[in-house]
């Protein structure tokens, strides 16, 4: 009976390991949402249509260079309350083109996690712009997507998100 029961057990801790390392690998795979702050050098979000290394060539409605940061509203705040976020976008280098005057064209959507349509979106021009959502929730997913709208023009960037 003694030995039933240890074989029992070993199954079951073999199993529950088997288990863990499943759900290990799996969430290895799907996408971080980090509190508080995120930002490209850190969890970076790259879409089949770029990242902050190389963004481009822009298109006139963002839809052909983009990527995304996920982020988690609220780091100390209670779950729930009224949260503000600032996303920053900040033009590195170009890689190909030639700016105009009055600097890049961007795109920044603010996303309640994979969930469309965008809660927020702005399009801003300038080497560094920012977009302010003042109606996040505490302990929410955002995913924001940062477009380069400057028709053949390939960029590198710095991005971020705070709140």
């Amino acid at each position: 009976m003694y030995k039933r029961m240890s074989v029992v057990g070993l199954m079951l801790v073999l199993l529950m390991v088997g288990l863990g390392r499943f759900d290990t690998a799996r969430a290895a795979s799907v996408p971080q949402f980090p509190s508080c702050h995120n930002d490209s050098t850190q969890v970076k979000q790259t879409s089949d249509h770029g990242g902050p290394a190389s963004l481009g060539p822009g298109s006139e409605n963002g839809d052909s260079a983009y990527y995304y940061l996920t982020f988690t509203a609220g780091c100390g705040e209670a779950k729930g309350s009224p949260v503000t976020l600032t996303v920053a976008v900040t033009l590195v280098s170009v890689l190909s083109g030639t700016v105009d005057a009055d600097g890049m064209c961007w795109r920044l959507d603010v996303d309640l996690g994979y969930i469309k349509p965008a809660l927020a979106s702005g399009v801003l021009m300038g080497n560094s712009v920012s977009l302010t959502f003042p109606n996040a929730v505490a302990g929410s997913q955002y995913r924001i997507r940062i477009a380069n709208l400057e028709e053949g023009l390939t960029v590198s960037d710095h991005s971020s998100v705070d709140g």
